[in-house]
């Protein structure tokens, strides 16, 4: 658990955000923990999540904390909508095969 204490543009890449966490002691924040911004639900605020493997060494005060790009709402919507086309499409396709497939096992069975 922690909370956000500062955010800014980066210095060496504006494109980039650097955000500042003040997390509470004994959190298990190590070399390998990876930070990213998403949200509990689609209703709720945004938040950092930081997944952590408690067998590597442990980050100082004032390390810096990996990060990943995470996909917005906007490109999940994206996303999932082109998805459900596509299954539309394949739905539509293997009704047609099957209505095939069952004109030939009609057929077989008549001889």
């Amino acid at each position: 658990m922690g909370r956000v204490t500062g955010v800014r543009a980066s210095r060496e890449d504006p494109t980039r955000i650097e955000i500042d966490l003040q997390v509470n002691e004994g959190t298990p924040l190590n070399m390998n923990s990876v930070a990213k911004l998403g949200s509990v639900s689609l209703m709720s605020s945004p938040a950092i999540s930081i997944t952590t493997e408690p067998t590597m060494p442990a980050l100082k005060a004032g390390q810096v904390i990996r990060s990943e790009e995470t996909m917005s709402i906007d490109d999940m919507t994206r996303k999932l909508s082109g998805i459900a086309d596509s299954a539309e499409g394949l739905i539509t396709q293997v009704q047609g095969e099957l209505k095939g497939i069952s004109g030939m096992l009609e057929r077989c069975s008549a001889t």
